[in-house]
């Protein structure tokens, strides 16, 4: 996916530059474009539908900002922890999620459990996965990041 954020971190600028009405309509474009390719070439890509995400993502933002949708400003003022929890190990979580739930995926095709009990066990466990891996490793990181930053920071302009 590497590739489809760095297409994504190219463009956001470039939009932000263009101004907020092409925000909007950006992901109406770029949705048009993804379907007169798939109709001329006759096969359909999904890498190009992270795109159209990012750049809803971008639109709702923009809309957000000007207030047109104001049932979402409501929204976005509630707090849930769980939420908040959720977004702090995302990163963690999307590392994990594929080595972790591939193989419990694999082994309910193999004992032809169907498919919502492995799908639902591949969440769960992915996610303690990445809580652990939250906790103990990516947050003390942070935390020691920030200090050697800090440290840097204030350290005389003659040592650097």
């Amino acid at each position: 996916t590497l590739y489809i954020e760095i297409t994504f971190y190219v463009l956001a600028p470039i939009l932000c530059l263009l101004g907020e009405r092409t925000i909007r309509f950006a992901p109406l474009v770029f949705a048009a474009l993804i379907g007169m390719a798939w109709a001329i070439r006759g096969v359909s890509i999904i890498a190009p539908m992270y795109i159209l995400f990012c750049l809803t993502g971008m639109m709702i933002g923009s809309l957000h900002r000007s207030g047109l949708i104001p049932w979402f400003s409501f929204v976005t003022r509630m707090r849930s922890r769980p939420l908040e929890y959720c977004g702090h190990v995302s990163y963690s979580w999307y590392l994990t999620h594929f080595i972790v739930g591939l193989p419990i995926l694999q082994l309910g095709v193999e004992l032809k459990l169907g498919r919502w009990a492995p799908c639902t066990g591949a969440v769960i466990l992915s996610f303690l996965v990445s809580a652990v891996i939250f906790r103990y490793f990516e947050k003390p990181a942070v935390k020691i990041g920030k200090r050697i930053a800090d440290e840097a920071s204030m350290a005389p302009a003659a040592v650097r």
